[in-house]
């Protein structure tokens, strides 16, 4: 029953690296990105500033480490679900992405809304393009067009961006309801609905 000491290693790093990564969103939303510094952040996560370089190279990456974690976790339960050549696969896409956004609202406050950096909005961009355009091409999202992958990509994060920004400040539909919009926009068809 003793836990091995690499994985309370482990699990402690993860509970250290939410905490930073906590602060730093909730000190942005607070104070403003720019105004935000180092030992601002380590005060609020109770750790030192050695801990945190161990874990972020500047507040930039603090927040990006906190918008990643998250869409790997989103990825790993994407994959999960992964049916090949199902229209469902960019259905759950966005129906994942919404949900997310729901649920971290504070964060994507600051990815989205330019209470972060520009340069990290960019950054984000161009992950979700990155991914989207992986995707297309391996034949897990399908959107229903001939268009160049790129122009795709480009094309459906950028309008996904704009709209999570706004659906967070000014809707309260339900991620279901965003997804439907989504897909019927950038498929032109009707969501695919699970199984019976």
């Amino acid at each position: 029953m003793d836990e091995r000491p690499s994985n309370r290693h482990e699990k402690r790093k993860r509970r250290t690296r939410r905490r930073i990564t906590r602060a730093v969103i909730e000190l942005v939303l607070e104070k403003g990105y720019d105004t935000v510094t180092i030992d601002d952040i380590t005060e609020r996560a109770d750790v030192g500033r050695g801990t945190f370089y161990v874990h972020f190279h500047n507040k930039e990456d603090a927040v990006w480490g906190a918008q990643y974690d998250g869409f790997k976790e989103l990825e790993i339960e994407l994959e999960a679900s992964y049916e090949p050549g199902s229209p469902r696969n960019l259905y759950r896409a966005w129906l994942a992405i919404f949900t997310y956004a729901g649920d971290h609202r504070d964060l994507f406050d600051v990815l989205l809304s330019g209470k972060g950096s520009a340069m990290l909005t960019e950054r984000v961009e161009s992950f979700l393009v990155e991914r989207t355009l992986t995707g297309i091409r391996e034949g897990v999202y399908d959107f229903n067009t001939d268009l160049p992958d790129r122009f795709v990509a480009e094309y459906a994060v950028g309008a996904l961006t704009r709209v999570l920004s706004w659906w967070l400040q000014h809707d309260d539909a339900p991620p279901a309801a965003m997804a439907d919009l989504m897909y019927r926009m950038t498929v032109g068809l009707e969501p695919p609905r699970p199984a019976a």
